[in-house]
């Protein structure tokens, strides 16, 4: 039983990610010298919220597929080295902050601060969602 597609709310799922991002990039990468694996951290929501406008479906795990939404070369190459120099870099090796990247999540979060989501009618989820969960007890 699939019920992602009718209980997933892209209204919520934008505010989601737009918390981690902002959370995740307020935490760690205001300073001169941060952990590049951060970005990540960041950039990930932000091109998962863009799948949520594009699509309106639950954006997809792979970062290569949210990653694909992107226009912006000049952020397609820094993302681009971001991922070959983590790579090669020790998981909490401080680097110098990417300022092309930076300025790209600092307006993502300003565009997304006013954002209108239209509202998703999701009455019936907790009902489905009890519905698998009784299901699942039952087989087990």
């Amino acid at each position: 039983m699939n019920l992602l597609p009718e209980i997933y709310s892209p209204e919520k799922g934008i505010y989601h990610y737009r918390s981690m991002a902002k959370t995740n990039y307020r935490g760690y990468l205001k300073e001169d010298m941060v952990p590049l694996k951060k970005y990540f951290y960041v950039l990930r929501p932000l091109f998962s919220i863009l799948w949520l406008e594009k699509y309106g479906t639950a954006a997809p795990i792979e970062f290569e597929k949210v990653l694909s939404l992107v226009t912006d070369n000049q952020i397609l190459d820094e993302v681009n080295l971001l991922l070959e120099r983590k790579k090669v870099s020790e998981e909490k090796m401080l680097a110098p902050a990417i300022p092309a990247l930076n300025r790209y999540i600092e307006n993502q979060l300003s565009r997304l601060e006013d954002i209108k989501v239209p509202k998703t009618d999701r009455n019936s989820e907790m009902e489905q969602l009890n519905g698998l969960f009784q299901a699942v007890l039952k087989n087990n």
